[in-house]
C-alpha cells in the first residue's frame, strides 16, 4: 500500500495544455458509458487499494514534451490517493515511485478515436505494461468491424485478444467480473453470475430490504396482537379475567 500526497508543480507540458483528446472531448454517451463503469468499479473496490482515473494524462519517463496517453478509465492497483491529493494530480508519472502502470483500462470508441483504439492502443499499452486493455463501442458503429466488446491481456509476448464467450462477454482478471456488453452501457457480473451494482443502487437496495423487513415485523406485531385478543375474550367466556394470569 502507498498512501501519499500528489505533486504539485506541473511538469510535463500537456498538464498545462490540450492533447488533441482533449479538444476532442467526450459526447454524453461516452460520458455515461464511462461514469457507470467508474461507479460500478467503485463500489466493488470500497476498503481496497485501488485508484480509479478518468482521462488522466499518463507519461513514462521524465521528458517534458512527451506525450501522455490518457484512458477513458484507469484502473490502478495497489496504490491509495487520498482524496485531498487528488486535487493536484494533474498527471501519473511513472517514473516517480510508488506510480505503477494501470493494471486495467477502458476506452470508449467513438468515430474520431476509434482507429487509433483499436490499432495502436493494444500496442502503447504493452509497452506501458497495462495488464489487461478493454474496448468498447455501445453503439456498434459500421466503422468499426467486429464484437462491440474487445479485450486485451498481456502475457510475456505482448497483449493478446481474450475471445469472447457466445453471448459477447468478456472475462475480466483484473477485475474478477465478467465484462457484458448491455448497450449502450457495460454490466459487470461476478464468478457466480450475480451483477455487480454500484454504491447507490447498494443503498437503494438495503433500504427497501430494510422497508420489507419493517414492514413485515409489523405485520407479525398485527397479528400476535390479534391471537392475544382473540385468547383473552375466549378466557372470559369461560369466566376467567385475563389479568390474572398475567405476572
Amino acid at each position: 500500500m502507498s498512501t501519499e500526497t500528489a505533486p504539485t508543480v506541473a511538469f510535463h507540458y500537456y498538464d498545462r495544455h490540450l492533447t488533441a483528446e482533449d479538444r476532442m472531448g467526450e459526447n454524453a454517451l461516452q460520458d455515461a458509458v464511462i461514469e457507470a463503469l467508474r461507479e460500478l468499479l467503485d463500489w466493488m473496490f470500497d476498503g481496497q487499494d485501488v485508484f480509479l482515473a478518468r482521462n488522466l494524462n499518463i507519461y513514462r519517463e521524465r521528458n517534458a514534451r512527451e506525450y501522455p496517453v490518457a484512458p477513458d478509465l484507469a484502473v490502478f492497483t495497489g496504490v491509495s490517493i487520498p482524496l485531498a491529493a487528488r486535487e493536484d494530480l494533474t498527471s501519473w508519472r511513472m517514473y516517480e515511485p510508488n506510480r505503477p502502470a494501470p493494471a486495467f483500462v477502458l476506452e470508449v470508441a467513438s468515430a474520431a478515436t476509434w482507429k487509433v483504439d483499436l490499432q495502436r492502443k493494444p500496442a502503447i499499452y504493452t509497452a506501458m505494461g497495462v495488464a489487461e486493455y478493454c474496448l468498447y463501442d455501445p453503439k456498434r458503429a459500421p466503422y468499426l468491424p467486429g464484437p462491440e466488446l474487445r479485450l486485451w491481456r498481456r502475457n510475456a509476448a505482448g497483449m493478446h485478444a481474450v475471445s469472447a464467450e457466445p453471448d459477447g462477454r468478456i472475462w475480466s482478471a483484473v477485475l474478477a467480473s465478467w465484462v457484458v456488453p448491455q448497450p449502450p452501457l457495460l454490466q459487470l457480473v461476478d464468478a457466480d453470475g450475480v451483477r455487480r451494482i454500484s454504491r447507490v443502487a447498494a443503498a437503494q437496495r438495503a433500504a427497501i430490504v430494510a422497508e420489507r423487513a419493517a414492514i413485515v415485523a409489523q405485520q407479525r406485531a398485527i397479528a400476535e396482537q390479534g391471537a392475544k385478543q382473540r385468547a383473552w375474550a375466549k378466557l372470559r367466556e369461560l369466566g376467567i379475567d385475563p389479568r390474572t394470569l398475567e405476572d
